[in-house]
């Protein structure tokens, strides 16, 4: 089977969630060639033969000289309509190299519309294609952006999905036939946490989980300013509005009222935040008397930074006011680390309700406050919530078998084609 799997960001979630999937394809024998960013973030991992995955890095040749003109600019529109430039103008390499390698599958990872660019130009060169909705409808540019996600799914050979409330929603507001559609879900991020120890019962568990006693959690707080007996709230990637950080900071005001030692760290790139919002959340944790206890690392976090964080933290947040999934999930999930998520999107077909966190209902900042405070006042829950977690990491979203689902969806492709 030759794969290949087209991948624009070169780094973030979804090119950690691609890595993984690759890399797993290629232990099951396919050959995988990986087309993404120039400036690719794990390209030593992909290093030399034994991935065996062949990485392609074609898109934004021009991306560092254009980030230098365009410094300026770099959280408006303007930068945005660029790099959507830069892209359009990596296409046809990615076609050449299409009809050069030939492969059975094309399989776009997708959280971004202007993909249909890529996937209706292998249609045109003959090609069978798969797309990945991370996101089944439009986070932002609603209008727009919902009409070209329409024509992705429409003209995809398959669309995979990760939960069934996304397969519902295909089915609903896109008219996408239920035979189309596959449900498979997202795979773990144990590859960031791959030196520690499998969840089991006693002084191991307690240590996986990051109790109070553990070193590698007493190194990442100090290393990010955080005390010892702090109860650190983490909120974790890029900075959106739909993702209701807005919510957290009101939250995150009563939880401090009522337990003064909490913290909150925000860590993530706000280039997603409209002009003006991230001053005014750090205006309302001053209004709030909270400012002292809030951190803010605004930037987008490197990969060998991302484990203190997690690490660090007692518990993640994530309170959403919409989503299809998450990554940042199961990056907790990895760290053995609870999480209190809105009910939104696949939530809670991820989230076991008293068993790896809580849910709340979106939008509802004091429902939030009270399932925090539960969570951080109680050490025992704390701990058995994380090591359910990161069972959950390590069976249920283990990639051998979101590879063998994938792999079988790539064999009906195939099959259908040879009929």
């Amino acid at each position: 089977m030759k794969v290949m799997f087209v991948e624009i960001y070169g780094r973030g979630g979804l090119t950690h969630y691609t890595y993984n999937l690759a890399t797993a394809l290629a232990r099951r024998g396919a050959e995988v060639t990986l087309v993404t960013a120039r400036e690719y973030e794990l390209a030593d991992a992909l290093a030399g033969s034994a991935s065996g995955v062949r990485l392609e890095p074609i898109f934004y040749a021009g991306s560092a000289r254009a980030r230098r003109w365009f410094a300026p600019f770099r959280n408006t529109r303007i930068r945005r309509q660029v790099k959507k430039l830069e892209y359009v103008l990596g296409t046809p390499a990615v076609i050449r190299l299409f009809r050069r390698t030939r492969p059975d599958v094309a399989h776009l990872q997708g959280s971004n519309p202007i993909l249909l660019v890529t996937l209706i130009a292998i249609k045109l060169a003959g090609g069978k294609a798969v797309y990945t909705a991370h996101d089944v409808s439009p986070l932002a540019n609603r209008g727009l952006s919902r009409l070209l996600d329409r024509y992705l799914y429409r003209f995809a050979d398959r669309v995979v999905v990760h939960g069934d409330i996304d397969r519902a929603r295909l089915v609903a507001r896109y008219a996408v036939p239920e035979d189309k559609i596959r449900v498979i879900r997202h795979g773990n991020y144990l590859f960031f946490d791959s030196d520690a120890q499998s969840i089991g019962e006693g002084p191991a568990a307690a240590r996986t989980n990051g109790g109070a006693g553990d070193p590698a959690r007493r190194q990442a707080r100090e290393r990010l300013g955080l005390g010892r007996e702090d109860a650190v709230v983490l909120f974790f990637g890029f900075l959106s509005w739909y993702k209701g950080l807005d919510l957290l900071v009101e939250a995150f005001g009563q939880v401090h009222g009522a337990m003064p030692r909490a913290r909150l760290v925000v860590a993530g790139d706000p280039l997603k935040l409209r002009p003006g919002e991230l001053d005014a959340l750090r205006s309302r944790s001053r209004e709030l008397g909270v400012a002292e206890s809030v951190s803010w690392r605004t930037d987008y976090i490197p990969m060998d930074d991302v484990p203190d964080y997690f690490r660090a933290a007692d518990c993640v947040a994530l309170p959403y006011r919409e989503a299809s999934q998450s990554g940042v999930l199961h990056l907790a999930y990895a760290f053995a680390r609870p999480v209190v998520a809105s009910r939104v999107g696949a939530f809670p077909e991820l989230v076991e309700e008293g068993g790896t966190g809580y849910l709340v209902p979106p939008g509802d900042t004091d429902a939030l406050a009270r399932a925090l405070l539960r969570l951080l006042s109680d050490d025992e829950a704390r701990d058995r919530f994380g090591r359910e977690a990161r069972r959950a990491a390590e069976s249920a979203y283990d990639w051998t078998e979101v590879a063998a689902e994938t792999e079988q969806l790539y064999g009906e492709i195939v099959t259908e084609r040879a009929a």
